[in-house]
């Protein structure tokens, strides 16, 4: 119901091959929108970035609700390998150069952009 996991089904040594898998795809999609030729976007540069990563933001998301409510030795050793994999992970997307000159190129066009206040705000 309400689309919640169901936790019972999910054993605490899935989660680290899940994580691995999740933290890669999302690698293949910040350097799929850090590697696009086309001139930078709302839509192809910050809505891609915003909507990349589900799968890992899934995981994370069910694994820290787990870690939170039902800590044992196993979550505990999966919290130690996990954390800096997820810290290296985000380090490396806001030190992208790619990626950082997408955004600054939407920076630097702002006003010829005509975007709307909320968009502008982004």
């Amino acid at each position: 119901p309400l689309d919640l996991p169901d936790f019972a089904r999910i054993g605490d040594g899935d989660f680290g091959p899940v994580f691995d898998a999740a933290l890669k795809a999302h690698e293949a999609e910040i350097d799929a929108i850090a590697g696009n030729s086309e001139t930078p976007t709302i839509e192809n540069t910050l809505a891609a970035l915003e909507l990349a990563g589900e799968p890992l933001d899934h995981v994370s998301s069910i694994f820290w609700c787990r870690a939170g409510a039902h800590t044992n030795e196993d979550i505990q050793a999966l919290e130690r390998d996990i954390s800096p994999k997820m810290s290296r992970h985000f380090s490396a997307i806001s030190m992208n150069e790619k990626l950082f000159a997408r955004i600054d190129d939407l920076y630097q066009r702002r006003e010829s952009l005509k975007l709307d206040a909320e968009t502008l705000r982004v």
